[in-house]
């Protein structure tokens, strides 16, 4: 067997949500990746939260 390290980060979708300004620099640090600001802002304006989902009101028999 040949020892091997892969790098790897962990993202997790509420991180990204509570703080997508830091959870997006820390990705592009990992993949070495140089964002221009309007690039920045282009990626930032992709993470949005879910809007809520309408319930269904419930028909009683």
């Amino acid at each position: 067997f040949v020892a091997t390290k892969t790098p790897f980060a962990t993202v997790r979708y509420s991180v990204v949500l509570d703080n997508p300004g830091k959870s997006l620099d820390e990705l592009a640090a990992f993949c070495a990746i140089k964002l221009t600001p309007v690039q920045r802002q282009e990626a930032l304006a992709f993470v949005s939260r879910p809007k809520p989902s309408v319930e269904t009101p419930t028909v009683a028999a």
